[in-house]
Parts: C-alpha cells; structure tokens; sequence
C-alpha cells in the first residue's frame, strides 16, 4: 500500500499490527508495529507526532543502559534511525544528528552478532544517514556517507536499490544529474519496482527538466518508471 502512496490505508494496517503485537506482549513485536506507524504517519506529514512515538518506544526498550540481547538491540536502532530522519524531515538538525547517533551506536553494540528477523547492522545506520543528510539539504555529508557504505554488505536487492535511490538524491541537489541518472540506472538493475514509488518518479521527473540536456537514456528510464 505504501508503493502505491496509499499512506492512509497504510495507517490503517500498521493499527491493526499494533493491536496484534500489544497482544502477544513481545516488546520486540511491538516495537516493530510502533515503527510501521511511525512510518505511515511520517508518510502523512505527521513528522511530530512520528518523532515522539518512535523515541518514545524506543526509550522504553531499554536499549540504551544494559546489555541487552541482539533482537531488542536490533529493535530500539531500528526504531531510532527512524526517528532521526523523522527529524530530519522537519529540518531539526540537532535532534536528527544525535538520534542517527545513538542508533549507530547501537548497532556498534551488536558487535557482529545476528539479531533474528532483523536486518539492523552498522551499515543500515550509514544508509539511513544519507537519507537524514539529504532531508537536511546537506549534500554532501550525503555523499560522504554513501561512499563510506559498503554494498557487499546490503542484505537485500530493494536495500541496494534504496541506498541508489537516496545517493542519487544527494546528487541531484548537488546539481550533478548524470551522476545521479547513473546511480538511478544501478537501482533499476538491482529492484525496478523501487523506482516507480512517487517520490522517486518526482526525483526523476526533476532531472528530465533541470537546465541543460539531459543525460542520454533518462527519457527511456523515465518512461520505464512512469515519471513521464
């Protein structure tokens, strides 16, 4: 529901989630419902209220005192880095900064260790950094970041396709379209739904009209993603 920008019933479900996790008592389980509708409501513009949630959940985790096991660790990161481009998104540096922060801290505090139905490592935090960066119109922290990430390391094709997507954003904003077009072309090879999500057939439209000619090929991807 959420490729199909359909944010309300995306609310709707991550409800029902929560409902169902609170029920089995799992603060792990819950924890992830919390992160489902702090996404669906970060997506309706309710960054805020998406702040305070996913902080507020992730605090009581306790992941942040302790030793605690892989799963809830890998849970209260999640849950941060969430939060941290929440922030971002509503241009509160500070806050941003020092939640991505404690998230990668807390991935550093797995040391190696396999969280279970999870892919929270240091490098989703470094992904997730370029993601707060761009929403702070720091390019290029942006692109520092994502050429300190090590791909071997994405879990899954859509990962790779997102970390693309979020460098080719950086940029973009860096004024740098053929750059961007070809990290675009990386996605589309690793995940080609990913590109047909709104913001980024917005992200592709933007490059067709920026000044100059395009680079050559970005018509037909545009074309491919439904951004034309």
């Amino acid at each position: 529901s959420v490729k199909l920008n359909e944010d309300g019933m995306g609310w709707v479900a991550a409800d029902r989630a929560y409902t169902a996790a609170e029920a089995s008592g799992d603060p792990a389980t819950i924890a992830g419902a919390s992160r489902s509708i702090g996404i669906a409501m970060r997506r309706l513009g309710h960054h805020d209220g998406a702040t305070s949630l996913l902080t507020r959940t992730a605090l009581s985790l306790g992941g942040d005192t302790g030793d605690q096991p892989p799963r809830l660790l890998a849970a209260y990161g999640s849950l941060l880095c969430t939060a941290a481009y929440s922030s971002a998104q509503m241009g509160n540096h500070g806050p941003a900064l020092e939640l991505i922060g404690e998230a990668e801290h807390a991935a550093a505090r797995l040391d190696g260790r396999f969280a279970a139905d999870s892919e929270f490592s240091p490098t989703t935090v470094a992904v997730y950094r370029i993601s707060v960066h761009n929403a702070l119109g720091d390019s290029g922290a942006a692109l520092t970041h994502a050429r300190n990430v090590n791909q071997h390391l994405l879990p899954t094709p859509e990962r790779h396709a997102r970390f693309c997507i979020d460098t080719a954003r950086a940029w973009a904003m860096h004024g740098r379209a053929d750059r961007a077009f070809q990290v675009l072309q990386v996605a589309e090879r690793h995940e080609p739904e990913e590109l047909r999500r709104p913001s980024v057939r917005t992200l592709v439209s933007g490059l067709l009209y920026t000044p100059g000619k395009p680079p050559a090929g970005l018509r037909e991807l545009a074309g491919r993603c439904g951004a034309m």
